[in-house]
Formats: structure tokens, C-alpha cells, sequence
């Protein structure tokens, strides 16, 4: 949207009210959506000095944040308790979000059955906000959507709900998230971009979010939609390329982690990516959807992106083949008994969500074998339609498997120990290079 000069002056003198409110931490922040992103962006924004509501449906995450006990396993229990008396949470009542000057909203997008981008929590929360918004607030969108859709989706209902309208009575933001669940928090994760339609409501966003983070301003709106796509399409198509050498080079009787390792030590130019079972969480496999499919919509095409989420999705489907192959006959018919180690989509996190080890397992389970999984991080697991819950390692340990399968290359995991639990390992995350005795036991997958 180009700035138009009435619409940024109406603004203007909001913004300058806004920004010095910031800087006396002088308003109150509510988040919107109380998950992986929004928790711990709440408990940054509490540690930054402001009074923060956190706002969320689920009665289990309320319960627990209510009783100071963190709902994700990458969160201490000391966190809450030390930004307790700043950071609440609440449930939203009467079809409204609680009273706020910032309104941050932070719910999952994920995709509808039919594959396409599902905008019904975004809705959800921008209906909530509306009948809450008051002049010279701000409002921005940290979720991932597809480019346009901070402003045909959430604005039009904020206007319509609030009587107001972004731009000239209230800001309108989108600061897609950067959360690493499992890294170290440092730097590299406190980069944001904040894009917005007009320099008055740039100047608000970036005004909050340089006070816990290091942000730069975009041109728009759906620049940093596009921007943050880009990133996750990077990532995936990379990830595609080195599961596609590495099965080449493994073809031709090289090591493929060897290679990467050699090609790493070039100093520019390259940049390297992990071979594995698959790809999973919350980003990878479903933001280049929301890419492909706007692209669609607008008579175009992304070939490449669409070679790369065929390479990485039929990976779990390769894995259990080279494992079934492996198996010995049975007299009984059953195809034997497999471990899978490691149910989270990444290291030393608890998120199992579109983790490779539900297909996995389910792909195991449909061919006739006995399947079981361990992970210290991940205590339940849903995969073909029954509940299950991981076996403690040592009780693992302690039983004769015919395969194991190493996932999830969890560091507390001594990956080495299950080659006394079974024939046959198959190491998706070459966790056990090098490691003394393994010879032909281990499979490289």
C-alpha cells in the first residue's frame, strides 16, 4: 500500500504518544496465543519491564501457567515464577480480548485437510482484538502467512469490529517469528523484521520491539510476509538438496557426511545442510505451502519448491524401506521388532508436530512390524490413530529388538548403547560415525 500523507499525519502524533509510552514501559501488552512463539515472546516482553496478558483458548496451558509450571519443555518453571507479578495469563471473555495497548498475535497457521493455508486461528484472534482496539494502538501479526494476508485477513476485521481504521487510527504490523526451540537464544534469534504500510506504524513497531530484540523495518506488509517465507523455503529446499547428494554419494560408495564435511570447509559461497529422516515441526512443512499456493492463486509457479517438498516428504516412506529390507524372514509372518529412538522433529526439544517418527512408525507398524519408541523429550505420541507413550530408555535397552531406528539426535541419548540392543541400527543423523565396534551393524540411512 503506497503511504498517503493524511493517513500517516492522522498517525503521527498516535506514534509519538506511543513511543514515548514505550520507553516509560507504560502500557500493557497482550499476546495472543500462549504456544511456542507467544510464551516465550511474553515472558521476553515481562523481562523488558512491561505488564504483559497473555490470552489463550486452551483451559491445559492456562491451568499450568496459572500454577507457575511452564507448558513446554524449553521453558523452566523458574522463568514464570521470577515475571510472575508482570506476565498473566487469561482466557478471552464475553468474544473480546482483554484491555491492551499492543495486541500481539501469535497462533498456529497451519493447513486445512484439503492442503491449503488455514487462516481460522488468525481470524479467530483478529475478531478478538476488534471489539478491544482502541485509538493509537498497535497491532501485529508474528505469525507466518502467506504475502497480503496481514491486510486482506486481519485488517478488514479489526476495521470493521473497532470503527477504526489502520494507518490513521491505530498501527497494523507484521513481525513474523523467529523462535528456535533447542538453540541458544542468542543473537542470531533476537534478529526481527518488522514491516508495516506506513512510516508512522513502522515507527511503533519498531519502537516495542527494538526494547527485547534487534529489529529492522521493512517497506510493507507483505515484504516481510515474503521475507519470512523465503526463509523457511531456503531451508527446505537445501535440506532436499543434501538428502538427494547424500543418496547419490552413497550410491557411489562414498561417505555423504564425509563429503559435507569436506565441502564445509570452503569460506564463502557455501553453506552447510543436514541429510535425515524427513522434515518436521511447525515451519518447514507447511510454510512453503503458504507460498505455492498464493503463487497458484496469481498464475504462478514454483517448480523447484515443489521437486524439494516431494524429496524431504518421501523420505520417511525410504527410511522404513531400507529398514523391512534389512529384516530377516520369520516363520510367524511378523515382520520383527523395531525401536524407533528419538519421537521430536529436532534435537533436544519436545515437539513432535509432523515429526518424520509418526510416519515412520506408522509405515512400520502397517507392514506387520512391532514398533515401539523412546524419547526423553516427547512422553506421548499420537501415530496410526492410538496414543502412545515413549519406553523409558533403560527398559529399552533391556529388550531384544530386531532394528532400531535413530530419529532424533537427542544430545542426553547415549545413541552408542543401542547397538547392544539390536543386529541392525539404522543412524539417520550419523550419530554414531566413528563410535568403536559399530562396523556393518550400523546402516546409514
Amino acid at each position: 500500500m503506497a503511504e498517503c500523507g493524511a493517513t500517516v499525519e492522522g498517525l503521527a502524533l498516535e506514534a509519538g504518544r506511543f513511543i514515548a509510552r514505550v520507553e516509560g514501559r507504560n502500557l500493557t501488552v497482550c499476546v495472543l496465543g500462549l504456544g511456542y512463539v507467544g510464551l516465550p515472546l511474553a515472558l521476553d516482553l515481562a523481562r523488558a519491564g512491561f505488564a504483559v496478558v497473555g490470552c489463550d483458548s486452551s483451559p491445559a496451558v492456562l491451568d499450568s501457567l496459572a500454577a507457575r509450571r511452564s507448558p513446554l519443555a524449553h521453558i523452566a518453571d523458574a522463568a514464570l515464577e521470577a515475571l510472575w507479578p508482570r506476565f498473566f495469563a487469561v482466557a478471552p471473555a464475553a468474544g473480546r480480548a482483554p484491555a491492551a495497548d499492543v495486541y500481539l498475535i501469535c497462533v498456529p497457521t497451519p493447513l486445512s485437510p484439503s492442503g491449503a493455508p488455514d487462516m481460522g486461528a488468525v481470524i479467530e484472534a483478529a475478531e478478538l482484538i476488534g471489539p478491544s482496539l482502541t485509538r493509537g494502538a498497535l497491532v501485529a501479526l508474528e505469525s507466518t502467512v502467506y504475502p497480503g494476508a496481514t491486510a486482506e485477513v486481519v485488517r478488514p476485521r479489526l476495521e470493521q469490529l473497532s470503527g477504526l481504521r489502520a494507518g490513521r487510527d491505530f498501527a497494523l504490523a507484521h513481525a513474523p517469528e523467529r523462535q528456535n526451540p533447542g538453540g541458544d537464544g542468542g543473537e542470531q534469534s533476537r534478529r526481527r523484521l518488522v514491516g508495516a504500510d506506513s512510516h508512522a506504524e513502522r515507527e511503533m513497531a519498531i519502537g516495542l520491539y527494538r526494547t527485547f530484540a534487534e529489529p529492522t523495518a521493512v517497506e510493507s506488509l507483505a515484504t516481510a510476509e515474503a521475507a519470512k517465507l523465503s526463509e523457511n523455503v531456503f531451508r527446505l529446499v537445501n535440506i532436499a538438496l543434501a538428502n538427494e547428494l547424500a543418496a547419490t554419494f552413497r550410491g557411489m560408495g562414498l561417505d555423504p557426511w564425509a563429503v559435507a564435511r569436506a565441502a564445509a570447509t570452503k569460506p564463502f559461497g557455501f553453506m552447510p545442510f543436514a541429510a535425515g529422516p524427513g522434515v518436521g515441526g511447525h515451519c518447514i512443512p507447511i510454510d512453503p505451502v503458504y507460498l505455492t499456493w498464493r503463487a497458484e492463486g496469481m498464475g504462478l509457479s514454483l517448480p523447484l519448491v515443489d521437486a524439494a517438498r516431494d524429496i524431504v516428504g518421501r523420505r520417511p516412506a525410504e527410511v522404513c524401506a531400507e529398514v523391512l529390507a534389512a529384516l530377516p524372514p520369520r516363520a510367524d509372518g511378523d515382520r520383527g521388532r523395531v525401536l524407533v529412538v528419538g519421537a521430536a522433529y529436532k534435537r533436544n526439544v519436545g515437539d513432535a508436530r509432523h515429526s518424520p517418527a509418526v510416519e515412520i512408525i506408522e509405515i512400520l507398524d502397517g507392514a506387520g512390524c512391532e514398533t515401539a519408541y523412546c524419547d526423553p523429550f516427547v512422553p506421548q505420541l499420537e501415530a496410526g490413530g492410538r496414543l502412545l507413550s515413549a519406553a523409558p530408555v533403560d527398559e529399552a535397552l533391556a529388550r531384544d529388538w530386531d532394528a532400531v531406528v535413530i530419529v532424533t539426535d537427542h544430545d542426553r541419548v547415549d545413541h552408542a548403547a543401542f547397538l547392544r540392543a539390536a543386529p541392525l541400527v539404522f543412524d539417520t543423523r550419523n550419530v554414531l560415525a566413528g563410535v568403536a565396534g559399530a562396523g556393518a551393524r550400523v546402516v546409514q540411512v
